[in-house]
């Protein structure tokens, strides 16, 4: 539930349809009780103020930057050219220098997914 929280922050989502991406087709008959339990154990572990009651659905209020998603894009809008830029051409600095450019290769492919994966969550 915390996940499909997450990938709608900011949006309400009714009982009914968390049941629905939840269990799908075929949920235990005893689910309508599922959804208020597991946000209690949300709120527990995260705070009354993050995980919300508005009318008969749920919501994840949450601010900049406090979410894994956003801080990659942070720590993507802050790199500036190659790594070690002084040093490219120094053979104390190659292993550092290509570590450092997988590591921001790696990064992007990541944000591009997460990026991707809320896009298509979004989709009805």
């Amino acid at each position: 539930m915390l996940s499909l929280l997450l990938l709608h922050r900011g949006e309400v989502l009714s009982t009914d349809r968390l049941i629905d991406e939840l269990w799908g087709e075929h949920p235990p008959t005893t689910v309508v009780k599922a959804p208020p339990g597991y946000v209690s154990r949300l709120r527990k572990a995260l705070g009354d103020d993050v995980v919300q009651t508005r009318g008969q659905g749920y919501g994840i209020s949450l601010l900049g930057g406090q979410l894994d998603l956003d801080r990659l894009g942070e720590a993507l809008a802050l790199w500036r050219g190659p790594p070690l830029s002084d040093f490219t051409y120094e053979p104390f600095a190659q292993r550092e220098i290509g570590r450092l450019e997988e590591a921001r290769i790696a990064v992007l492919e990541d944000w591009i997914d997460a990026e991707r994966d809320r896009a298509g969550a979004r989709i009805p």
